[in-house]
């Protein structure tokens, strides 16, 4: 057999078992969320790792360290913030009729107003449709919001495995990332290696700073709503931490919540809670994001709406969240491609 036919078929080999694992994973992709958080965990500790290796602690004790402070800091939101948090869930279940009436009496209201000005069947039967359709969307959205916080217990569970599923992989990390150079073709290994530098440099950067943001804002939503005498301050503060994880949208999608909340209670804590969160956005985006996100992803706006939007379409919440990074890996990945094919182009004869 000729190199090149044996090259043709080992290819073909390499095709097909890369298909045969896809399929299989896809699967069992319920069961793989454990172990793609426990790598996004591996993934966040490794520089604090890595930090106290370099100061002589040896790598197991560097991890022992980590997760002892990790345990130490959930302990205290366990006693502390968990239990606030579960009781201000009840409440708002519990006041979730009051408020799907308030938005009831709010429609009304409008319709009311809008039937004295004098307007075609036609037009006002359009309108009163309008009018249902977000009553029904609103009064929808509330509820899913409240389930879905509710749904978040289930998830510890599963963030609690992948936790213990991470130490293990942090402790074979060294090991793991030498089999893989090891295997990469010796042409190939310098190239690559520049590459997924190129493309962690990226990720880490991007995600390891929105986790910063996304607490940094969360305190801050939730001190604020505090101080402002707003019910249900903590969880409103957790959506507004964990809506910063969607770029551009998430501070919007974060204070919507509280300000819908506070209109129903009284117009003018609806205006100090618009201030606040006002406030906050500016603060998030001229002092803190700068210092801690960087510009990591380096796309262009566009890109990025672009990314939100198809990643939301194609992969619902999931999709909205990774959009943006996956968008950057994948202008790294097409960049080094088109300067592959150009530099061999150039070359050639």
């Amino acid at each position: 057999m000729s190199p090149g036919k044996r090259r043709r078929w080992r290819l073909a080999l390499v095709g097909l078992v890369a298909a045969a694992a896809l399929v299989f994973l896809y699967s069992v992709r319920v069961s793989l969320l454990p172990f793609i958080l426990a790598g996004l965990v591996a993934y966040l500790l490794e520089p604090m790792v890595a930090w106290l290796v370099r100061r002589g602690f040896s790598r197991f004790a560097a991890i022992v360290w980590i997760y002892a402070g990790l345990f130490t800091i959930g302990a205290l939101g366990i006693v502390y913030v968990i239990p606030v948090v579960i009781e201000q869930l009840n409440r708002l279940a519990e006041t979730l009729p009051e408020f799907t009436t308030k938005v009831q009496q709010f429609v009304e209201a409008l319709q009311r107003d809008y039937r004295r000005t004098p307007l075609p069947e036609t037009i006002r039967q359009a309108v009163d449709d309008a009018i249902h359709q977000v009553q029904v969307r609103l009064v929808d959205l509330i509820a899913t919001v409240v389930q879905g916080l509710v749904g978040l217990a289930s998830f510890v569970v599963v963030f609690l495995l992948a936790v213990v599923l991470a130490f293990y992989l942090l402790q074979d990390l060294p090991r793991l990332q030498a089999r893989f150079v090891a295997a990469l073709p010796p042409g190939m290994r310098a190239e690559v290696i520049r590459l997924l530098a190129e493309i962690d440099s990226v990720l880490a950067g991007f995600i390891r700073g929105q986790v910063v943001l996304a607490v940094l804002v969360g305190l801050l939503s939730g001190v604020t709503l505090s101080l402002l005498g707003m019910r249900f301050a903590v969880v409103l503060g957790v959506v507004a931490g964990l809506a910063e994880f969607v770029p551009y949208f998430g501070p919007y999608i974060g204070a919507a919540p509280a300000v819908l909340l506070a209109v129903f209670i009284s117009p003018a804590l609806a205006l100090k809670v618009v201030i606040a969160y006002v406030v906050i956005q500016q603060l998030e985006s001229a002092v803190i994001a700068p210092r801690v996100v960087g510009p990591w992803v380096r796309l262009h706006p566009l890109t990025v709406v672009f990314a939100l939007l198809a990643g939301a379409q194609l992969f619902g919440v999931i999709g909205l969240l990774v959009g943006v990074p996956v968008a950057a890996v994948l202008r790294i990945i097409f960049r080094y491609a088109y300067e592959k094919l150009t530099t061999e182009a150039s070359h050639q004869p």
